[in-house]
């Protein structure tokens, strides 16, 4: 199988448009399946059968900038309904530790902020 995640940034790359253009990236590993896997992932590939190609979308942790927000729960949802709809499977990971701050890139940035002010 193959994964490839997706981290989605509110107006920039959330929309039907950009998950049309991801689904035309990844259609090529969708037709050539287990071809392009080596041999001993294809035991896993045929428990798995269907599941080729597998999208993870990444709601974008927010670290302060006004440039990047994260998407909109709407905008996530139907951007994984279109995913699915290619034959793709499509996750939304669960996010935790933004509410203090603490999740993926928010602890790193918080540090580098609070270093240059000191």
């Amino acid at each position: 199988m193959t994964s490839v995640a997706v981290t989605l940034i509110d107006g920039i790359n959330d929309s039907v448009e950009q998950a049309d253009q991801l689904m035309k990236l990844l259609t090529p590993l969708l037709e050539q399946g287990p071809a392009l896997m080596p041999a001993e992932s294809l035991l896993r590939f045929h428990v798995l059968a269907g599941l080729k190609v597998c999208v993870d979308l990444i709601p974008y942790n927010d670290i302060g900038t006004e440039e990047f927000k994260r998407a909109q729960r709407l905008r996530i949802e139907r951007f994984q309904r279109h995913i699915m709809s290619g034959g793709f499977a499509c996750f939304v990971r669960v996010t935790r530790g933004d509410d203090q701050s603490a999740a993926c890139g928010q602890l790193a940035t918080s540090s580098k902020s609070s270093r240059k002010q000191s």
